[in-house]
């Protein structure tokens, strides 16, 4: 059932809805969900393309980008070289958009790509 949801994502077709499973995916994958991860974490790879699609889009809103670029940072301290591999099946657009997501941790921003020129 979690592999099933989790190959429906992200929802386009429903801007609010797509927000409020977007959190539910973040809340999910923050509490170490089992389930949503996969045996082994077999999960992330899907979880981290899907997050390469949403980030800088009007289906995500600033608490989720917040709570993606924490996931994604913990991924990547935690695991440099598996993040590497959950980035394998990402086109080069969606790796910008989570390095930029990433980065703005370290700019003190809260917020990925041009948000930051509106400072």
């Amino acid at each position: 059932l979690w592999s099933f949801w989790l190959s429906s994502l992200p929802l386009e077709g429903d801007v609010a809805e797509s927000l409020l499973v977007n959190k539910q995916l973040c809340q999910l994958v923050l509490s170490n969900h089992a389930w949503v991860l996969g045996r082994d974490h077999s999960n992330l790879g899907r979880i981290v393309l899907i997050f390469s699609k949403i980030l800088e889009t009007d289906l995500v809103d600033e608490e989720v980008t917040d709570r993606i670029r924490e996931i994604l940072l913990h991924l990547n301290q935690a695991a440099p070289d598996r993040m590497q591999v959950f980035c394998q099946g990402v086109p080069h657009a969606g790796l910008e958009k989570l390095q930029r997501c990433m980065a703005a941790a370290a700019a003190g921003g809260s917020k990925p790509g041009g948000d930051a020129k509106s400072r």
